[in-house]
């Protein structure tokens, strides 16, 4: 599992984080979060807790934020697909 892969010792920490931004972004977003906002947020933290609960922050102030960030490069090529599974 890639949280387990990133976050190591911190994983189950981690995946409660996940589990709040799942109930949250439910709540803000009246949808629930997608495979792929969640991928790109945990691209965008590479194992950080602190990390994770910044991008989850702003994933709930705008998830659009976190696709950009986390799928496309400061020249706006396409670098990752959150629509994918890890590997």
């Amino acid at each position: 599992m890639k949280i387990a892969q990133d976050f190591g010792d911190l994983a189950d920490l981690a995946l409660s984080r996940i589990e709040v931004l799942a109930e949250k972004f439910q709540e803000v977003y009246r949808e629930p979060a997608s495979p792929r906002i969640i991928r790109c947020v945990l691209r965008l933290a590479s194992g950080d807790v602190a990390s994770l609960d910044q991008y989850i922050g702003t994933c709930l102030k705008d998830y659009r934020d976190i696709i950009l960030w986390a799928e496309y490069d400061p020249q706006g090529n396409r670098v990752f697909s959150g629509s994918r599974r890890f590997k």
